[in-house]
């Protein structure tokens, strides 16, 4: 084996290049919807009474246990002559020499798991094999034992494979994570359209891109389900998740026109940043680009280390005036305090901008439709005019702390954090060159 492991023209080291580059990319199954189509037309062929079987094979000089569901003549499994060819489909041929796992019944949640994983195709040893996909459909469960820390095929071999992205083992694909719908303040529509969700950031310079970061995943997703109307962000503990993007589009009016809009959640540990510095190094340089506004989250001044490193890669430092923050978890508070807080932040990120920034209070039970300012030499009393029919708030004047406190009017605080967040703007902030600074701020950030 150690001589496979050395030989790159050997299949062995072939099958390690494809799966290093499938640990790299998004979690995705890459489903062939079309194949889908077709595959799924013979679920409703099979009997009542089914199988969690498996062969067992040697592969690369360990055990291989290759996972199927059958009921003995029709079978659906993950598999292909090549790895790169492998897809989730359904044959009628008996698959003979099998062990069986368990059996359990053909019910109707069971044929819409099939359903889910027809068509599959990003196979992967680590992250997305035959036992992952056997296992769902019986047990509607996302895992594989053999791929565990703990087993077999990971000691001798997955270890290797992959490496920093071990986060990500065992954890659902983003086409099966559970998605809840449901409006979230009766009577008050979204601002934003749902359209869709993917696990891919589109680098079109046209759509609106906000990215929402946090160190609290479900104040994060508050906010994003704010925009909407309704839940359409899937969280976990931020603890138990690698760091990835969820991107859900929408269509909204910004700048007196509709544009479509793209809102990226960043999901993982702040922390982790710190751990997994080279994952959100990839994020960084392959997702996060053409940002018009940055959403952070924070439950707490002054801010973590893993926050702080993420917000200083994110450019907060060059483009201040692109951040919103959403301090969650405190009382209502004055703008005064407000303010004070916002340059505490902007100190301890080594910001100098600050002489530039307000921030206005919410009161409560008002509604809030345009954000207004008074004169620049006025400051720092700038207050909010509650007014209707203002024009769209200047770039300049933009709302950088939002403490909404938990006395505040759910329509109020959402109208301000729109406010906050869909302005017309001159250009996106990130662009395709801003990889060298990357570069230069992730080797600053890790000395630090």
């Amino acid at each position: 084996m150690d001589t496979l492991l050395f030989n790159p023209f050997s299949y062995y080291w072939r099958v390690l290049r494809e799966e290093q580059s499938a640990c790299a990319k998004v979690h995705s199954l890459c489903i062939d919807a079309e194949r889908q189509q077709r595959e799924a037309l013979n679920i409703a062929k099979f009997d009542k009474t089914l199988m969690l079987a498996y062969k067992r094979f040697s592969l690369f000089g360990m055990i291989y246990d290759h996972y199927f569901v059958t009921d003995g003549k029709w079978t659906i499994e993950f598999r292909g002559d090549e790895v790169a060819e492998a897809v989730v489909h359904v044959r009628s041929q008996h698959p003979e020499y099998y062990e069986v796992a368990q059996t359990f019944s053909n019910a109707e949640d069971v044929r819409h798991r099939m359903e889910l994983v027809c068509g599959a195709r990003a196979f992967s040893f680590c992250l997305r094999n035959c036992e992952h996909v056997a296992r769902f459909i019986a047990e509607g469960k996302w895992f594989s034992a053999q791929s565990a820390v703990e087993g077999t095929m990971w000691s001798r071999c997955l270890a290797q494979l992959a490496g920093q992205h071990q986060l990500k083992l065992n954890k659902w694909p983003w086409e099966l994570e559970p998605l809840p719908s449901c409006c979230l303040v009766k009577g008050l529509d979204g601002f934003l359209s749902y359209r869709r969700q993917d696990c891919h950031a589109s680098h079109d310079p046209n759509l609106f891109t906000v990215l929402a970061v946090g160190s609290d995943m479900a104040e994060t997703s508050r906010l994003i389900d704010i925009l909407f109307g309704k839940s359409v962000s899937r969280t976990d503990n931020a603890q138990n998740v690698p760091l990835k993007l969820q991107v859900t589009l929408g269509l909204g009016e910004i700048g007196g026109r509709k544009r479509s809009v793209q809102v990226i959640q960043m999901i993982g540990s702040a922390e982790a940043c710190l751990e997994n510095a080279a994952i959100l190094k990839s994020h960084m340089l392959e997702d996060v680009l053409n940002v018009d506004r940055v959403l952070v989250a924070i439950d707490a001044v002054p801010l973590t280390d893993g926050m702080c490193m993420l917000l200083r890669l994110l450019g907060i430092c060059q483009n201040a005036l692109n951040f919103t923050f959403v301090l969650s978890k405190t009382a209502d508070i004055t703008r005064s305090v407000a303010d004070r807080l916002l340059v505490e932040l902007h100190v301890q990120l080594g910001v100098d901008s600050t002489s530039d920034i307000s921030t206005p209070s919410v009161s409560t039970c008002q509604r809030f439709t345009r954000c207004e300012y008074l004169k620049q030499e006025e400051r720092p009393s700038r207050v909010l005019a509650i007014k209707h029919s203002l024009p769209e708030p200047r770039s300049s004047e933009r709302v950088h702390l939002i403490v909404p406190g938990p006395g505040v009017n759910a329509d109020a605080f959402r109208n301000q954090l729109l406010d906050a967040t869909f302005l017309p703007c001159d250009g996106h902030f990130l662009s395709r060159d801003w990889r060298l600074r990357v570069d230069t701020t992730a080797s600053t950030c890790q000395t630090q």
